[in-house]
């Protein structure tokens, strides 16, 4: 489960949260992050001479006198840093009029936003921007916007270690809500801010770092550059200029079937698909076209982590295969990777290291949780074939049966999704993969949920998920014994017959359903015997699991004797376990999915915006 998920209550999309940063990498950025943040931003010779200047500075005594000393409370402390920073950003020298602090106390942000940020106290100042080419709106909005953010500055008038990361986490929500908003947004900068120091904090898809801290009266030059720094241009903040806005419309600079530069027009100016989770791969998808030829196209935009096996090398190896994605052209920037972003100070330190990804794809129907009917469901389980090529055929099966899994259980209908996902549908999300196994597993071996009232016309998809459940679990179990794929000696031929029947099988399953469809009520199975039958034959569509054990064992998935073993406990049902007389393995039992550790509740808004917190 992640955080992706609206319908999720206040404090488990705060758990959710917690986990992806959890999962993902917090570290300091130690002493080098700071001195690279940002440079070039000013010369130390303009900050001097602001220093020497500004009435809000003291150089003999070395302090901000604008600034209390000592503890303070949080009534001296936010006028005085808002006074502060007001006079930074209007220096002359300084001043730009495509960037605005905004008082976040004085005002409320983005009434109609509709997620974790909503319930969250909002940040203490945003710095907004507005023209260019990476906003929408060419104007400051009278509500300030995740949409228009550039920057975050939250204040604190505490500076314990344990304050700290609070407050990290708590700005992580309103960063994660600026990804979501802006789909050209690469990393998000924050700086956390007391009467005494400074830490300049960096969000992206690896999760968090952060500066060691900076006394912002002994080191002003530092202080002074680093908010310059959030309100600088776009490509230092952290914004992908590939991604554009011209007129009112977005446009994407790609590369086109032939490897040359292009740029398409966005489809709708959005993504079709764009997952909200701050720590991971944070696939989105668009709908582009072509401004020569028309054509439309899909480019799919992923973080993949470094070391993992790129999804680019099975798109070649399926290239020209009917019913699959075909890949256009392929980009991969070593700039855009999460290690380049926080610096050679902390990259040693990232076992998480992300690599940017984007891959142009042929363009095919509208995504699958926009089906117009319960029969379209069913009917796109012929969009996939299975042709003779050594894999498993069983695992593409397996996914088909997830993917419409996943749309039974989390739509009500077209488009709207539902608000009573079941957990272990959630499950299949977890960031950590062993989470997510054994969340499947559970699925397979436990009794169905409930469906959603669209999906209850009748009993066709719930009889068409418990065959399809009922046969994957016995895939499942005869598959712990353990197997070698096909190999280059291996009967290719033979496999393919197997393969051919098994879906034979399913499309049985689901011609079977859209009998029971149509109709709006249960329709009996017909009862087959292995006289009516025949092992040549192809598999009835209402054929029952425990039947397929009929065909022949020698005809299927391979020739060796493991592997025709192992496809007989397929067929048959039998745990492949309770079968194996050399095997003293216990037989084993999925154990429920570890529960990570909880978080504090998020903390209340205050009744007030304008009541100062202490």
């Amino acid at each position: 489960m992640d955080s992706d998920n609206k319908h999720l209550d206040e404090y488990a999309r705060r758990t959710a949260l917690q986990r992806e940063l959890d999962n993902g990498t917090r570290c300091e950025g130690g002493v080098g992050f700071l001195p690279q943040a940002f440079k070039g931003v000013v010369s130390r010779r303009a900050i001097t001479q602001f220093l020497t200047q500004s009435k809000s500075y003291d150089a003999q005594k070395k302090r901000w006198s604008i600034l209390p000393q000592g503890r303070s409370l949080g009534s001296e402390l936010y006028p005085t840093i808002h006074k502060l920073l007001k006079g930074v950003f209007k220096y002359r020298k300084f001043s730009t009029n495509d960037r605005k602090l905004v008082y976040c106390y004085d005002c409320e942000i983005d009434p109609k936003r509709n997620d974790l940020s909503t319930h969250e106290e909002d940040p203490t100042f945003m710095i907004l921007g507005r023209r260019g080419q990476c906003f929408e709106q060419q104007r400051f909005p009278t509500t300030p916007t995740f949409s228009q953010c550039v920057s975050l500055i939250q204040v604190t008038a505490s500076c314990s270690p344990q304050k700290l990361q609070s407050e990290i986490t708590l700005i992580a929500t309103h960063a994660r809500q600026c990804f979501i908003d802006q789909p050209n947004r690469l990393r998000v900068y924050a700086a956390v801010l007391n009467e005494s120091t400074m830490w300049l904090v960096q969000y992206d898809r690896s999760g968090i770092t952060y500066s060691a801290p900076c006394d912002i009266h002994e080191d002003p030059h530092t202080f002074v550059r680093v908010l310059l720094g959030l309100a600088s241009s776009e490509t230092q903040v952290g914004f992908d200029t590939s991604i554009f806005w011209q007129k009112g419309k977005l446009f994407i600079r790609a590369k086109n079937p032939k490897g040359r530069p292009v740029v398409y027009s966005v489809k709708g100016n959005a993504p079709i698909d764009n997952r909200k989770a701050l720590v991971g791969r944070a696939t989105r998808c668009w709908r582009v076209i072509d401004p020569y030829t028309n054509k439309e196209y899909v480019l799919k935009e992923t973080w993949r982590l470094l070391g993992d096996k790129p999804e680019v090398d099975l798109l070649e190896v399926v290239r020209g295969l009917p019913g699959v994605g075909q890949l256009i052209a392929v980009e991969e920037d070593s700039t855009k990777t999460t290690a380049y972003f926080r610096g050679s100070s902390c990259s040693r330190s990232l076992p998480t290291d992300r690599i940017w990804c984007r891959v142009t794809l042929e363009a095919y129907g509208d995504c699958l949780g926009k089906f117009t009917d319960g029969l379209q469901v069913e009917a796109r389980r012929r969009t996939r074939g299975f042709g003779p090529y050594p894999h498993d055929y069983l695992d593409d099966m397996e996914s088909l049966f997830y993917v419409l899994c996943w749309i039974c259980y989390h739509f009500e209908s077209s488009g709207v999704r539902s608000e009573d996902t079941p957990d272990i549908l959630l499950d299949w999300e977890a960031s950590r993969p062993s989470h997510s196994a054994l969340a499947k597993v559970e699925f397979l071996t436990s009794p169905l949920p409930p469906l959603p009232s669209y999906f209850q016309r009748g009993s066709a998809y719930q009889h068409l998920l418990e065959k399809l459940q009922q046969k994957f679990a016995t895939v499942y179990r005869a598959k712990r014994i353990g197997s070698e794929p096909i190999g280059p000696g291996e009967n290719l031929k033979e496999a393919c017959q197997g393969a051919r029947r098994d879906f034979e099988v399913w499309i049985g399953y689901i011609d079977q359903a859209i009998q029971e469809w149509k109709e709006g009520t249960p329709v009996p199975p017909k009862v087959t015997t292995p006289e009516t039958s025949s092992p040549s034959q192809p598999s009835a569509p209402h054929e029952d699991l425990s039947r397929v054990g009929a065909l022949d064992a020698s005809q299927t998935v391979g020739s060796t004797p493991t592997r025709r073993a192992k496809r007989a406990h397929i067929d048959s049902g039998v745990d492949a376990d309770d079968d194996d007389p050399s095997s003293k393995r216990r037989k084993t039992i999925p154990k429920p999915l570890t529960k990570d550790r909880t978080v504090p509740r998020p903390r209340e808004r205050s009744k007030s915006k304008r009541q100062v917190r202490s």
